[in-house]
């Protein structure tokens, strides 16, 4: 009776018809079909610059030309601050594995720390492996975390929540632990804990990519 009634008052029908007409366009996506830009004549990457003389910018805590576009407000819980120390040894660290974590994959770290992350593999290079994961509701996991942190010394962790979509976060936690703790490292390689890197080939392809071979 509702709808008879409107329908039979001419300007009621017609805003009925215009709302209905833009609900459907707007389910169907319409609107943005029309509204969108061409992506070859209108993308625009808001780091379009310099990005090495921003990076020595920020690593010098200088003002960086092209401005930050994401916040970092976390604090490091634990740090391995001593992580990168040479300790007497006279060679520098030639390689850093950042491998980003999540806290209840504790099997996945051993592995990595006896396989392919393994830090003394090598007599004549030097390499650090170290751990990145967030903070979790969980008190007997974080227990386990700390005893872990502790035992290995390799886990680094910040005050945000671990979950998958705080991955920016985590990658900014690596890459400021990266500078503040190990800035002498020649290189660096950001890798997830379900991956297997073969060291040997990473160390083959850096000491020279151009004639890299692998084996």
């Amino acid at each position: 009776m509702f709808l008879r009634s409107i329908l039979r008052r001419p300007k009621l029908k017609y805003v009925t018809l215009f709302l209905v007409v833009n609900v459907i366009s707007l389910f169907l996506g319409v609107f943005t079909h029309l509204f969108e830009r061409d992506y070859y004549t209108s993308f625009e990457y808001p780091y379009n610059g310099h990005i090495h003389t921003s990076v020595l910018q920020l690593r010098y805590s200088q003002r960086p030309d092209i401005a930050p576009i994401n916040s970092y407000n976390y604090e490091f819980i634990t740090d391995c601050s001593e992580k990168c120390r040479s300790d007497g040894n006279m060679l520098p660290v030639r390689i850093v594995y950042m491998v980003k974590s999540a806290p209840e994959h504790r099997d996945r770290r051993k592995a990595i720390r006896f396989t392919w992350g393994y830090e003394h593999r090598f007599s004549d290079v030097i390499i650090r492996t170290v751990f990145f994961v967030g903070t979790t509701s969980s008190e007997n996991l974080q227990r386990d975390i700390d005893h872990e942190s502790v035992k290995y010394k390799d886990i680094v962790q910040a005050n945000f929540k671990d979950t998958y979509f705080n991955n920016t976060i985590k990658t900014m936690m690596a890459m400021k632990w990266a500078v503040k703790f190990c800035s002498e490292s020649k290189f660096y390689m950001f890798v997830d804990d379900d991956y297997y890197v073969s060291t040997k080939n990473v160390l083959r392809f850096i000491r020279n990519p151009a004639y890299y071979h692998s084996i």
